[in-house]
């Protein structure tokens, strides 16, 4: 959201009023395809749950606040043998579901404008666009090096998982 918040303001620098409404419309688009492919998620994980449950997910994806739970969940290693997937994999899912709704459609837009027009985008569009990358290559790694030095997936498939030595990595 700060990239997206960085790019429109370099847009409006610029006067691309064209691009903002674009960028604007791609973003709403974005943002509503993703929390629907999230809801649909939560609604295969949580399926053995009451409905209750299920909309205490939805209201948890439609404020945004979805990351920070899984996050939360993951790092307090609760467990929930009711769910379909453990809750790294569902943190797991989250961040790919963002970098393909959100952080590459970004990255490519930025680019384009970019590419269309150098000379009013500057120098500060190709740092925002460095840093959409990097951000983006970032929450990839993640998600791989979180999967990988996870003990139960290193236990039940260590031909795999393992590319990243050392049991001490592992949390136990």
């Amino acid at each position: 959201m700060a990239t997206s918040t960085t790019k429109l303001t370099l847009f409006h620098s610029i006067r691309l009023t064209r691009f903002i409404r674009f960028a604007l419309a791609s973003l709403k688009l974005r943002t509503i395809l993703l929390r629907s492919a999230q809801i649909i998620v939560l609604l295969g994980q949580y399926k053995n749950k009451s409905w209750k449950r299920k909309l205490w997910e939805i209201v948890i994806t439609l404020t945004f606040l979805r990351p920070l739970v899984d996050a939360y969940r993951v790092s307090t290693n609760q467990e929930d043998d009711e769910l379909v997937v453990d809750q790294l994999a569902e943190l797991c899912f989250t961040k790919a579901g963002e970098m393909g709704f959100e952080s590459i459609p970004g990255c490519v837009l930025q680019c384009y404008v970019y590419l269309v027009n150098k000379e009013q985008a500057g120098s500060f569009a190709l740092l925002s666009i460095a840093t959409s990358c990097m951000t983006t290559g970032f929450a990839s790694a993640m998600i791989s090096f979180d999967m990988d030095v996870d003990v139960t997936r290193r236990k039940t498939q260590p031909r795999f998982y393992g590319y990243i030595p050392g049991e001490q990595i592992c949390f136990k």
